[in-house]
């Protein structure tokens, strides 16, 4: 059994992970609940991971999706759990 798709709604944003059926590429969708004035285009952001994607391009990833998320910067531990959770997509 795989995961196809996983959302998380956070206090500044939501955030979806998903992957077609039989890819191993994955699409991140990432939304604020209310994006500042003058930036709505900012307010919405979708990236594709291939999956031979680095530990590096991930863990650097997974920090801005927190931080969007959450809305602040997060501790290691938050942060490795998003870095977690896209690794468990890739693979």
């Amino acid at each position: 059994m795989r995961f196809e798709r996983l959302e998380l709604n956070g206090d500044a944003g939501r955030l979806r992970i998903e992957r077609e059926r039989g890819s191993r590429k994955i699409w991140i969708d990432s939304s604020l609940h209310r994006p500042k004035r003058g930036k709505e285009a900012d307010g919405w952001v979708l990236w594709e991971l291939p999956n031979n994607a680095t530990d590096k391009r991930i863990l650097k990833l997974a920090k801005e999706l927190q931080s969007r998320t959450d809305g602040k910067a997060g501790s290691a531990d938050r942060i490795d759990e998003f870095f977690r959770e896209m690794k468990r997509f890739i693979y």
